[in-house]
């Protein structure tokens, strides 16, 4: 039953996914999304301490519900932090925390009664509930303004979904086939999966500012290999165990790591956070729920299970691995520029002749001596505040020369202009 749950709210969760990202557009609408979402999942918690049967299937839908919509909510603030390296930082504290919080309750399982248990696990949604009540309407204002909207690639939307359904596909199988079929003798057996992830998290918290996309998802996916062939030559004893689910988890700590800073990327240059995170976590999420469905045929197929197992999550890596070194030339040949620097202030290479941009000038329009200087300088990553120290002006004279000169170039705010001067096309 307790399995069952399970998959009926990652169920629930994997559709509203994808019901937010084909259908939802108004990214303005997060802040309510967030508020809304956490207070059905208060109000749902409370209610499963009734302990009736119907009231945890209809709540464990409503919470594959609620969670979705509070996560792709959230996901909107955390796409329009700082630059790559601070993104990882942020995305890495964020997972440890989630983690130890999910380790404390696993520690108290045990030791509590289950309904008091229940109530406990309350107080961290009451705790998010106030400080989002406080400091939400902070940056509810203005803080879609940040992107940078360039129009959609739908190839790369695609392959990226698909490169995301083909890695976490053997996360369901882990679940139906790995887990059951492991066994293991040692007092940590409960807790070593949280530790080896959060361990792994914890190296990239020391390491974070020399580490890229390119090494989380290559290193990721070369260590889950590794945990198919140790699953498929040692499942019978407490080596195959430590190794296999070692392996496991630290490589999804990694492609986990990837995943969020990634779609981080996409979703504030394409300025489309609904879209991008609704599509590409729904299929994060279908992965595993297919890949729980597929595992549970396999089990009934005892010959050569362990075999047949670890070829299908080998292929499903080799596939991966082959689609990897396309992603990231896309995304090193789009997003440069937007990943490496802060979202407030992107900085240009120097070099770029001024002419690129000028290209793309509308016949009839012309540009001033002052929007001119005023261009070179924010080509060179000057903020507002800079331009103006350096052409002894005004703030609001430098915004009006941005105003008129986004004008002219056809663009509604700056990085779509930064855009322009950096285009190879």
């Amino acid at each position: 039953m307790g399995l069952t749950l399970v998959m009926l709210f990652v169920g629930a969760h994997t559709i509203t996914h994808f019901v937010v990202g084909f259908t939802f557009r108004q990214e303005d609408q997060w802040y309510k999304i967030m508020t809304v979402s956490l207070g059905v999942t208060l109000v749902t918690n409370i209610l499963f301490m009734l302990d009736q049967p119907w009231l945890w299937v209809i709540g464990m839908v409503i919470l594959g519900i609620a969670s979705s919509l509070y996560t792709i909510g959230w996901s909107i603030l955390f796409s329009l932090t700082g630059q790559t390296q601070e993104r990882i930082k942020i995305m890495v504290i964020i997972m440890i925390s989630s983690n130890l919080v999910l380790l404390f309750f696993t520690l108290l399982k045990n030791a509590l009664p289950s309904k008091v248990l229940l109530g406990l696990t309350n107080l961290p949604l009451i705790i998010t509930c106030i400080v989002l009540v406080k400091s939400g309407h902070f940056f509810e204002e203005n803080v879609l303004s940040n992107y940078v909207k360039l129009p959609i690639s739908k190839p790369l939307l695609l392959l990226f979904s698909l490169f995301v359904f083909s890695i976490y596909l053997n996360g369901g199988l882990m679940y139906s086939i790995m887990l059951p079929a492991l066994s293991a003798e040692f007092f940590m057996i409960n807790y070593y999966p949280f530790v080896v992830y959060v361990f792994v998290l914890l190296v990239i918290y020391r390491l974070y500012k020399s580490v890229n996309s390119a090494l989380l998802i290559y290193i990721g996916m070369s260590v889950l290999g590794l945990a198919f062939i140790t699953f498929a030559l040692f499942n019978h004893n407490t080596s195959g165990y430590l190794l296999t689910i070692g392996f496991m988890e630290s490589s999804f700590a990694l492609i986990d790591l990837f995943l969020w800073t990634t779609l981080c990327i996409l979703a504030f240059v394409y300025g489309a956070p609904f879209q991008i995170f609704g599509i590409l976590l729904g299929a994060n999420t279908a992965s595993i729920f297919i890949g729980d469905l597929i595992g549970k045929r396999l089990i009934h197929a005892e010959d050569n299970l362990y075999f047949v197992t670890a070829l299908l999550s080998a292929t499903s890596i080799l596939l991966a691995i082959i689609v990897i070194p396309w992603l990231m030339q896309s995304f090193n040949h789009k997003f440069e520029l937007f990943s490496q620097e802060d979202s407030s202030r992107i900085i240009m290479n120097v070099d770029t002749p001024i002419d690129i941009l000028m290209a793309y000038l509308p016949n009839g329009k012309t540009i001033t001596d002052r929007e001119t200087e005023v261009i070179h300088l924010v080509l060179q990553g000057m903020t507002n505040k800079e331009i103006a120290r350096q052409l002894f002006i005004t703030d609001h004279t430098v915004k009006t020369h941005m105003k008129n000169i986004c004008n002219k170039f056809g663009v509604s705010r700056k990085k779509e202009l930064i855009y322009l001067a950096t285009r190879k096309e």
